[in-house]
């Protein structure tokens, strides 16, 4: 995340970076829904914003067709698989 945003990230001091290390008891995770990714090169520095400091195109779609059921809002799509896998990977990743 550095990498790509830079100096748009905020600056801690040292103090502060120990303050809040191993400070937290809860994490929460909110899932809305699944989405297709592939890779999007990096913005120029002109046209920063959210979907390009994530460097990735996103669809709730694949070849035209869905991932599942849409929501409540159209870019939401009903998808249990990818809140398994997103606890799955959180495991396997975060434990000791």
């Amino acid at each position: 995340m550095a990498s790509f945003l830079g100096e748009r990230l905020p600056k801690f001091t040292p103090e502060q970076v120990e303050m809040v290390r191993g400070s937290y008891d809860f994490i929460g995770v909110n899932y809305y829904t699944g989405y297709f990714t592939s890779a999007a090169p990096a913005p120029n520095g002109l046209e920063q914003s959210y979907d390009g400091d994530i460097r990735a195109n996103t669809s709730g779609f694949r070849g035209g067709v869905p991932i599942g059921p849409p929501e409540f809002v159209p870019i939401f799509f009903n998808y249990p698989a990818g809140l398994r896998e997103l606890l799955l990977y959180t495991v396997r990743r975060y434990t000791t």
